[in-house]
């Protein structure tokens, strides 16, 4: 019994807010570390290889000019550079299509694609679906290890997304409703204790008419038309009347003074909603402009990318070929991109409740 109980307490504990968020932290890291030890090694040897290459290259063309020196023929050596030119050129286009060289001859952590900071970013565009495609596994354990990856983390992913958007609609709802609909009087609660008394109204009407229907067939004076019992119906329908209307006006009087803004129900306008969304996207756009360089457009462009998980790859900040050693780039776009997707997920969760109430 305390085994089961432990279990249900521990579960309880990894499916809450903090529970997921860690188990994604952790996910993302074992996953970085795991990335980063099966292919930071191909990387290197790739690195070596272009070493030689070049090394070889320059060999060759010593050798050429020594022997145009002593056998000068313009023509054979034209065509004997031109073959070596060409062979180098194909070795580099499958160095860099086909093993993912980087352009940089270093071999340090910081020089690869495959460092530590490279490798939490390429975990989190696997699981977010984002997939930039500036990095990808060249070894067929990590081509095996990607599959199994996302086929654990992108439902993880999903799960935690639903969890901490509900929590963080919560959050806002309540900031909304303590700070905004206190500074604007709460102008949508009041519309709609306006709206309340107004059906309360209508319906202490239609029980006036029915009570009077009913009163009136028990009295014989409805038979005929004589003034006297005209006058005692008249006589009877105002008592009546007042009587219900102040029963009524009581009950009106006494919900309406329940009725506050803690328990009337708080939706977040879908302007505001995009608002946020903009102001994430337009400081995402001159933080990245600012570190790259890029213009705004070109700034815009990557957030909207990125964040819609459209994610073309065609460019990441930090992945130049001079900026590869810029690894805190890497680091703080794999956070903003982390708390841009919790946000569009808190958004889409407001307007969705917005949306439900103005069509209840």
């Amino acid at each position: 019994q305390k085994i089961a109980n432990c279990c249900r307490e521990t579960t309880a504990f990894l499916f809450s807010h903090v529970g997921l968020s860690a188990m994604i932290v952790a996910y993302t890291v074992l996953g970085a570390f795991t990335f980063r030890q099966i292919e930071s090694e191909s990387e290197r040897m790739e690195k070596f290889h272009i070493i030689k290459l070049k090394d070889d290259l320059v060999g060759e063309i010593l050798n050429l000019t020594e022997k145009a020196r002593i056998h000068p023929n313009k023509k054979l050596l034209n065509e004997t550079l031109r073959k070596i030119f060409l062979d180098f050129q194909t070795e580099l286009y499958k160095a860099v299509k086909d093993k993912g060289w980087n352009g940089l001859d270093e071999v340090d952590e910081t020089s690869l694609q495959w460092s530590l900071a490279g490798s939490i970013l390429y975990a989190i565009t696997v699981i977010t679906t984002i997939g930039y495609g500036h990095v990808v596994p060249k070894t067929d354990i990590g081509r095996i290890v990607t599959i199994l990856y996302a086929l654990v983390g992108i439902p993880l992913t999903f799960l935690y997304l639903s969890n901490i958007g509900n929590f963080l609609a919560d959050c806002f709802r309540i900031f909304y409703k303590n700070i905004c609909c206190d500074v604007f009087c709460c102008k949508k609660c009041e519309r709609q204790r306006k709206k309340e008394r107004l059906i309360l109204r209508k319906k202490r009407e239609k029980l006036i008419r029915k009570k009077l229907v009913a009163e009136a067939a028990k009295q014989t004076v409805l038979i005929s038309c004589n003034k006297k019992k005209n006058r005692n119906y008249a006589k009877l329908r105002s008592v009546v009347g007042v009587t219900l209307g102040r029963d009524l006006s009581t009950d009106l009087s006494s919900s309406g003074k329940e009725e506050t803004c803690e328990h009337a129900t708080v939706t977040v306008p879908i302007y505001i909603c995009l608002i946020l969304i903009g102001s994430y996207l337009f400081i995402g756009s001159a933080l990245f402009s600012f570190w790259e360089g890029w213009n705004t457009i070109t700034g815009s462009y990557f957030c909207f990318v990125t964040l819609s998980t459209i994610g073309f790859g065609d460019i990441v900040p930090g992945t130049e070929a001079k900026d590869w050693s810029s690894q805190p780039k890497l680091v703080l776009c794999a956070i903003w991109l982390a708390f841009g997707l919790s946000l569009l997920a808190m958004c889409f969760n407001l307007m969705q409740e917005e949306v439900k109430e103005k069509f209840k």
